[in-house]
């Protein structure tokens, strides 16, 4: 597993300048250069409980997380189980890790799917995967 490098290139946006790898031995992922991505979706009216977008040892998981929902390469459900468990891998504790899982379970939906398939295969130029299962 690699460091998560990036430049702001705008507000709240971020571009992976190096690429991001997470192996959990049974799937094989890489983040490539060029991937923008916003960090965590935390409603600012928890960021007080939670953490900004930004913070507390979550941004790399954050990073793949968006990378999966944007190249849609697994389903949702895995999408978000490969977000928990890099969350644990990266220590992000007990109760934050599982607030901000059952938060992508319960609100993510609308962020998934994407019906422009070409935006989709885009994405998947960005984002490899290579699954041993």
């Amino acid at each position: 597993k690699t460091e998560l490098c990036l430049k702001v290139i705008g507000e709240q946006t971020y571009e992976v300048i190096e690429p991001l790898v997470y192996d959990n031995g049974l799937i094989l992922l890489q983040v490539n250069p060029k991937f923008d991505f916003d960090g965590a979706s935390i409603p600012k009216a928890l960021w007080g409980i939670i953490g900004s977008p930004m913070t507390d040892g979550y941004q790399r998981a954050a990073c793949l997380h968006d990378a999966l929902y944007a190249s849609e390469h697994f389903n949702r459900k895995t999408c978000d189980e490969l977000f928990l468990e890099a969350m644990k891998s990266d220590s992000v504790g007990y109760f934050k890790r599982y607030a901000m899982y059952w938060a992508v379970r319960a609100f993510g939906g609308s962020s998934y799917t994407n019906d422009n398939k070409e935006e989709v295969n885009a994405y998947r130029k960005l984002v490899d995967c290579i699954s041993f299962v």
